[in-house]
C-alpha cells in the first residue's frame, strides 16, 4: 500500500509501516488530505493498489478453479435473479464476476447461469482460452406478461405471437462478457425442442440489444457445430449489438436482430439478418449483399442485409484486467491494429500490447472516491480503476498525461454533481477510457466527456486515444440534461462501441408510456471536431437536434445505429430552420473527406402522426464524401394510450416518417393505409453525389453603408436546384470562429473593429454557395459577445445546429486557407499557424534546440513545428518537407525519426501559384543502437602478453566509445585501442557495450575468454 499526494510520495512512520506490512490498514493516512508543513498547501492524497492483494470491494467476485461448479453457479444465479426483469431495469446495483485462469465445470456438472442487468463476467487470463467454462453463460429474452409460464411453449404460433416476441430482448441493455471461452452445455429450460434452428445441445444464447458487448469470447467446438445465438427462445425482438475480437467455431445465428456489428473476429458462418448487419475484419463473415430500394422497390425483411466492409482500417481493443500468480493483477492495453482481420490473441497470449501493473492504479470504490484524489492521481501520471457502483463526481476528472487508463468494472456509473463534465482529456495522446456508464443530472452539463480541448493538435496514429464501451444515459434512472454528451477534439481518436442514449422510457415512464419533449433535454449525442477520427460501432439515439455532428476531416464511421426522438408533439418542436426534423448524422458542409458505412436510422413518433424528418443523413455533396449501405425504417406510429381512450392526433399508428436517406436522395420510409413492409423500409447501397441537384445556391449580403457602424447583416439566398428559400441554411463565422446559424436571414456578429464575417448558404442536396464576406466595424446594442473559437477541421455552435469547419490556419484568413486544394486529404493547418502579413513567409522551429549527444547528434526524434504568413485577401496554406519525402500540408507539430547526418527539414507557404522562400534547418538524428559488437584476440603479443581488441559498428553517428567489464564485475571501463585488454589467468569472461555519438547504448554482450588465449 503506497500513499501519495499530488506533490510528493509519503512514507509512513516505521511503526505504521510495520503494521501495514502485517496487514493493518493505514487508511487514516491515505483517505484524507495530509496537513503539510507551514507554508505548504494541503494536497489531496491517493492510495495506489497492491497488485498482489487489491481491494476490489464487495461488488466484485473472483472465482478460481479450486471452487466447485455448483458453488459458482449458485452465486451467479443468485445475482442473475436479483438483477433480472423489468423490476431491475433501473437498479442501482452493479456487479462484476471474474474467473482466474483454469477450467470450470464439466459436461456432467456444468455451470449454467443467466447474466442480468448491470453485470459483467470476464476471464483474468492473457487469452480467452486461459479460462474455459463448461456450460453456458447466457442472456435470455423477456416474455410479455402472458399468465402461465408455459403459455408460449403451448401455442402453435409462438414464433409469430407478439406476446412471445415482445418485449423480447429490446430492453436487454447494460451487461457484458469478455475474455473467456465457453464449451457449450446449455440449460434446456431455455430451449424449445420444436425449433430446429436453435441447437439446444451445443449453443450459447446472447439475446441482447445495445450496451451489452461481447469481447474476446471463444465459443468452442471441434466439430464446428456450436452456435452463438443472438436471438431469444421465441425469436423475440432485439436491437443489438456489438461483438469484437471473438471466435465462434460454429454458426452465429442472428435472425430477429434488427442490426448488429461484428469486428475483427473469426467465425465459421453467419445466418440471419433483418435490417442492417455490418462486418469489418471478420474471417468467415458473409459476403457483402445489401439491397437498394431504388433498384428493387419490393426489397423486404427476407432479403439479405449484409454490409461487409472488408478488413478494418484501424481498430483497437478495450483494455482488460488480468491476473497471474507471479505478478498479481494488471491491466492489459492492446495495441492498435491496421488493416485488421480476425482476432489478435492466440490460445496462450493476449497479442500485441502493454501490460500495466495494478501497482500503478488507484482502485476506487463508491465509499472511498473523491474527485480531488482522482485528479491528484491523474496529475501524478497514475491510472484509475472504478469498481462496480455509483459515483458522484464534483469536478471533471482531468487527464493531463499521455498513456493514461481509466477503466470501469461492472458498469461503474459516474454522475456530475455540479453541472460539470465527468471526464476531460488534455492535449495528449494514447489515453484509454473504457467500461464506464455516464449520466447527467438535472443540473445541466455542457458536456459529459471532452477528449482534447478545442484546437487540440497532439496525435499518435499508432497509439490513438480510445473510447471503448462508454455508455451515456440521459434520463431513465433519473432526470438529466446535457448539451452535448461527448465531444472529440483530439486527432486520431478511436471510438469502439459507444451507446449515447437519451432515454425513451424510464423509472417512472414505462416503455408504452414514454417521456414528453420537455423531459431530459439534450441536443447532441456526439460531436467530432478532430481530424482522422474513427468510430467503430456507434449507437446514438433520441437526442433532440442533430444527434451526431461531424466537423473534422477524414472521419470514418463503420456501423451507425440511431432512433429519432419519440416525443415531438408538433413539427415545430422538431424543426431545423425551416426543414422538417434534424438529420440524425450530419457532416459539416466544409468537410472535404468523410466515410460512413453501414448506417440505420429509425423513426417512431409516438404522440402525433404528422411529424417528419426530411433526411436521415446530411453530408456535403462531394465525391470524396462516401456514404454506403444505409437503411431507414418506420418502426411505429402514434397509437391511443389505452384500448378505452382515444388520441385525436393518432390515426391507428399511421403517418410520419423519414422522407430521404441521404440529403435529398432515397425514398420515404413511412406507413399508411395499405402500405406494407417495402414502404416502411428503404435501403441504399451507395449515395451518388454526381446525380440529382448539382446547382449550388446563390448568396448576397446587405450590410451598413461604407464607413458606418454595422448592427446586422441581412443575407439573401436562392437555389436553382429546387430547395425552397426558407429551407436554405445560412451560416456565418467571424474570423476563425465556429460556424453559427443565422437567425433566418439575419446575422448579428459580435462588436468590434475591422471584423470580417464569412457567410455561406447550404441547400437540401448538400450544395454549398460561394463564400460572401463583409468587413467593417460592428456596434450593436444587442452584442452577442465573443464567439467560440474554432478547432482544426471544424467546429460547431453549442446548440448543435449546422456546425462546421473553419478556414484553417488562423484568424481572419480568406476562405479556403489552410488546406491544399489539390490534396485536401492531407488535412488542415492548425489554428494560429498562419497569420496575415506583408508578404509570404514561412518559419520552422526544431525542438529540442540542444542536441542530446556529441557533435550535434540527436538520440531521439526531434519535433518540427512551422508557421507562416499570408498576404491580406489571398488564400494559402503551409507545407513541410522532411528529408527526401514529398511536400505535405502542415497539420501540427511533427515528430521526425529519419536517421541521417544531414536530415533537412523545410517549410513553405503556397498561395495560388506563388511560393514563399523556404525556411530550413539541418539536423543529425540517430535513433539506432550500435551493433556488431566483437571481441578479438590479437595474434601478436604486446609486451609479452596476449591482448584483446574490442570493436563495434554504428553506420550513422559512429562509435564514440566502447566500454567493458572484466568478469562482469565493477564499473564500466572505457576501452583504449592503443593499449588493448591484457589477457591474464584471472580473465574468464568479458562484458562489452558500445555508445555512439548520439548517446545510443548497445545491449551488453558477454564473451567467454577461451583458455588457449591465456598466458
Amino acid at each position: 500500500m503506497r500513499a501519495h499526494t499530488a506533490a510528493t510520495s509519503i512514507s509512513p512512520p516505521l511503526s505504521v509501516a510495520k503494521r501495514a506490512a502485517s496487514g493493518v490498514a493505514v487508511a487514516a493516512l491515505v483517505t484524507s488530505g495530509l496537513a503539510l508543513g507551514a507554508g505548504t498547501a494541503q494536497a489531496a492524497s491517493f492510495t495506489l493498489a497492491d497488485a498482489q492483494n487489491p481491494d476490489f470491494g464487495p461488488n466484485v467476485t473472483i472465482f478460481d478453479s479450486s471452487m466447485t461448479a455448483s458453488s459458482i453457479q449458485t452465486q451467479m444465479r443468485a445475482a442473475a435473479t436479483a438483477m433480472a426483469g423489468d423490476a431491475n431495469h433501473w437498479s442501482s446495483e452493479r456487479k462484476a464476476f471474474f474467473f482466474k485462469p483454469g477450467n470450470y465445470g464439466s459436461v456432467a456438472d456444468p455451470i449454467q447461469s443467466e447474466i442480468g442487468y448491470y453485470t459483467t463476467v470476464a476471464g483474468l487470463g492473457q487469452s480467452p482460452d486461459s479460462v474455459t467454462i463448461n456450460g453456458s453463460l447466457s442472456v435470455e429474452q423477456e416474455l410479455h406478461n402472458t399468465g402461465p409460464g408455459d403459455y408460449c411453449s403451448s401455442i402453435g404460433d409462438r414464433y409469430d405471437s407478439p406476446l412471445c416476441k415482445s418485449p423480447g430482448s429490446l430492453n436487454n441493455f447494460w451487461r457484458g462478457m469478455s475474455n473467456l471461452s465457453i464449451d457449450p452445455v446449455p440449460n434446456q429450460a431455455f430451449y424449445d425442442a420444436g425449433n430446429a434452428a436453435q441447437n439446444h445441445t451445443n449453443s450459447v444464447r446472447w439475446a441482447v440489444s445495445q450496451a451489452a458487448p461481447l469481447r474476446r469470447i471463444h465459443i468452442k467446438d471441434d466439430a464446428n457445430a456450436a452456435q452463438l445465438l443472438l436471438i431469444g427462445q421465441y425469436y423475440g425482438y432485439a436491437s443489438g449489438g456489438f461483438m469484437a475480437s471473438s471466435k465462434v467455431d460454429g454458426e452465429v445465428y442472428a435472425a430477429g436482430q434488427q442490426q448488429w456489428y461484428t469486428r475483427d473476429s473469426d467465425i465459421h458462418s453467419w445466418n440471419g439478418s433483418v435490417w442492417n448487419m455490418v462486418f469489418s475484419g471478420v474471417n468467415g463473415g458473409p459476403a457483402d449483399d445489401y439491397p437498394d430500394s431504388a433498384e428493387n422497390p419490393n426489397a423486404h425483411d427476407a432479403t439479405n442485409k449484409y454490409a461487409n466492409y472488408g478488413n478494418t482500417p484501424i481498430s483497437r481493443d478495450a483494455p482488460f484486467l488480468t491476473w497471474d500468480a507471479a505478478t498479481g493483477y494488471s491491466v492489459f492495453v492492446p495495441d492498435a491494429r491496421t488493416n485488421a482481420a480476425g482476432v489478435q490473441w492466440t490460445p496462450t497470449s493476449a497479442g500485441a500490447g502493454v501490460s500495466r501493473s495494478l501497482n500503478d492504479f488507484v482502485v476506487f470504490k463508491p465509499g472511498n472516491f473523491t474527485a480531488t484524489a482522482a485528479n491528484s492521481a491523474l496529475a501524478a501520471g497514475k491510472h484509475l480503476l472504478f469498481t462496480p457502483g455509483q459515483y458522484s463526481v464534483s469536478e471533471a476528472l482531468n487527464v493531463t498525461k499521455p498513456d493514461t487508463v481509466i477503466l470501469g468494472l461492472g458498469l461503474a456509473t459516474l454522475r456530475p454533481s455540479n453541472g460539470n463534465a465527468v471526464i476531460t482529456v488534455g492535449d495528449v495522446s494514447n489515453v484509454s477510457l473504457s467500461g464506464l456508464m455516464l449520466e447527467p443530472t438535472t443540473n445541466k452539463s455542457k458536456m459529459l466527456v471532452q477528449v482534447g480541448p478545442r484546437g487540440a493538435t497532439v496525435a499518435n496514429a499508432a497509439k490513438p486515444t480510445t473510447l471503448s464501451d462508454i455508455f451515456i444515459r440521459v434520463g431513465g434512472a433519473q432526470y438529466g440534461s446535457v448539451e452535448t454528451a461527448i465531444e472529440i477534439n483530439s486527432p486520431n481518436t478511436q471510438i469502439d462501441n459507444i451507446w449515447s442514449w437519451r432515454a425513451d422510457h424510464g423509472f417512472n415512464s414505462g416503455v408504452g408510456q414514454g417521456y414528453q419533449w420537455s423531459d431530459n433535454q439534450a441536443d447532441t449525442g456526439l460531436r467530432v471536431n478532430g481530424a482522422n477520427v474513427t468510430a467503430l460501432g456507434l449507437f446514438v439515439e433520441h437526442y433532440q437536434k442533430s444527434q451526431t455532428v461531424w466537423n473534422g476531416e477524414n472521419g470514418r464511421t463503420i456501423f451507425y445505429q440511431n432512433e429519432l426522438p419519440y416525443e415531438p408533439a408538433t413539427q415545430a418542436e422538431f424543426s431545423d430552420r425551416g426543414r422538417d426534423g434534424y438529420a440524425a448524422y450530419k457532416v459539416d458542409p466544409s468537410v472535404a473527406n468523410h466515410e460512413l458505412f453501414g448506417a440505420g436510422v429509425y423513426s417512431y413518433f409516438r404522440w402525433v402522426d404528422n411529424v417528419w424528418s426530411e433526411t436521415a443523413i446530411s453530408v456535403p455533396k462531394k465525391s470524396t464524401v462516401k456514404v454506403r449501405r444505409v437503411v431507414t425504417r418506420w418502426l411505429n406510429g402514434c397509437v391511443s394510450p389505452t384500448a378505452t381512450s382515444t388520441n385525436p392526433n393518432c390515426t391507428d399508428g399511421l403517418g410520419g416518417g423519414i422522407r430521404h436517406l441521404v440529403n435529398d436522395q432515397g425514398g420515404s420510409a413511412n406507413s399508411g393505409p395499405g402500405l406494407g413492409d417495402a414502404a416502411k423500409t428503404k435501403w441504399m447501397r451507395e449515395y451518388n453525389s454526381s446525380t440529382g441537384d448539382l446547382t449550388k445556391p446563390t448568396l448576397s449580403l446587405t450590410g451598413s453603408a461604407p464607413g458606418a457602424a454595422l448592427t446586422q447583416i441581412t443575407a439573401a439566398a436562392s437555389d436553382g436546384g429546387g430547395t425552397p428559400a426558407n429551407q436554405i441554411h445560412i451560416d456565418y463565422k467571424v474570423g476563425n470562429s465556429l460556424w453559427y446559424p443565422a437567425n433566418g436571414t439575419v446575422i448579428t456578429p459580435p462588436n468590434g473593429e475591422n471584423i470580417t464575417v464569412y457567410v455561406r448558404a447550404v441547400d437540401l442536396a448538400g450544395n454549398v454557395s460561394d463564400f460572401q464576406t463583409w468587413t467593417g466595424t460592428v456596434n450593436n446594442p444587442g452584442n452577442p459577445g465573443e464567439l467560440d473559437p474554432g478547432t482544426p477541421g471544424g467546429g460547431n455552435n453549442g446548440g448543435g445546429n449546422n456546425g462546421g469547419g473553419n478556414n484553417g490556419g488562423g484568424d481572419n484568413l480568406p476562405p479556403g486557407s489552410g488546406t491544399d486544394p489539390k490534396n485536401p486529404g492531407q488535412g488542415t493547418n492548425p489554428n494560429g499557424t498562419l497569420t496575415i502579413g506583408t508578404k509570404l513567409s514561412a518559419k520552422i522551429r526544431v525542438t529540442p534546440t540542444k542536441a542530446s549527444g556529441n557533435k550535434g547528434w540527436h538520440r531521439k526524434a526531434v519535433t518540427l513545428a512551422a508557421s507562416g504568413t499570408l498576404e491580406a485577401g489571398k488564400a494559402g496554406f503551409l507545407q513541410i518537407k522532411v528529408g527526401s519525402a514529398a511536400w505535405r500540408t502542415y497539420t501540427g507539430p511533427a515528430k521526425v525519426t529519419t536517421n541521417g547526418k544531414k536530415v533537412v527539414l523545410q517549410a513553405r507557404v503556397v498561395s495560388g501559384t506563388t511560393v514563399s522562400p523556404v525556411d530550413s534547418a539541418t539536423v543529425k538524428i540517430d535513433t539506432k543502437k550500435p551493433t556488431k559488437l566483437k571481441v578479438k584476440v590479437l595474434k601478436k603479443k604486446k609486451k609479452g602478453a596476449k591482448v584483446l581488441r574490442l570493436s563495434a559498428t554504428d553506420k550513422t553517428s559512429k562509435i564514440a566509445k566502447i566500454q567493458y567489464k572484466v568478469n562482469a564485475k565493477g564499473k564500466w571501463k572505457t576501452f583504449k585501442k592503443a593499449k588493448g585488454i591484457r589477457v591474464t589467468a584471472k580473465l574468464k569472461k568479458i562484458s562489452i557495450r558500445a555508445i555512439d555519438n548520439a548517446g545510443n547504448v548497445s545491449k551488453a554482450k558477454k564473451v567467454k575468454v577461451k583458455a588457449k588465449w591465456r598466458r
